[in-house]
């Protein structure tokens, strides 16, 4: 499943072994980016030029903890987020981030404990993004839903027809003109507005 997707991966850390072995870790098939910082602030820089989708932050970091850096990153940015926490740190930590959806590993944990958080943490990245895909399609549904009862509503005003002349009125317009329902009711909503 891993192995599907390209991830833009972003490493916040100031440790360079670190970086190195965690780097080695990542089946470079998945990786389309991977970028490192050294600190909070350039980390918040590069997440605003560049689009990542996942985020790992080894704490503690010259400028903050990191924390902050990852409840940002996952409830505004919508990263994917793995906070590695000293051990002593660790309860703390996890206590802060957990709640914004950040995954907690303490810095002592193995390349395998590593590898089954990352796919954890994609596997619930790719079912989100589905969920949201469906969220806004029902949105967007619901706004033409909106605009064909909006339009159908002047047309039962303005030209005194029944809700289902309204209807086929609107469903004519559309085909004569080849266009999208919404885009007639839209069209229809400007011209009897005016009235």
């Amino acid at each position: 499943m891993l192995k599907e997707y390209k991830y833009n991966i972003l490493i916040t850390s100031q440790n360079e072994i670190f970086n190195a072995q965690l780097s080695k870790m990542f089946p470079p098939e998945v990786i389309n980016m991977l970028d490192y910082a050294n600190n909070c602030a350039l980390s918040r820089r590069m997440i605003l030029e560049r689009n990542y989708e996942i985020l790992i932050v080894n704490t503690p970091l010259s400028d903050e903890t990191g924390v902050n850096l990852a409840i940002d990153a996952a409830e505004i940015n919508k990263m994917g987020v793995i906070l590695f926490a000293n051990p002593e740190k660790y309860n703390e930590y996890y206590d802060k981030v957990h709640e914004y959806g950040v995954l907690t590993l303490p810095n002592t944990a193995g390349s395998e404990t590593f590898i089954q958080t990352l796919r954890l943490l994609c596997a619930t990245r790719q079912r989100l993004q589905t969920l949201e895909k469906k969220n806004m399609s029902f949105s967007e549904r619901m706004a033409e839903v909106r605009l064909i009862s909006e339009a159908k509503l002047l047309l039962i005003q303005k030209v005194k027809l029944s809700e289902d002349e309204a209807h086929k009125y609107i469903e004519r317009y559309a085909m004569n003109n080849r266009i999208t329902f919404a885009l007639a009711a839209k069209v229809i909503i400007n011209q009897y507005k005016e009235d």
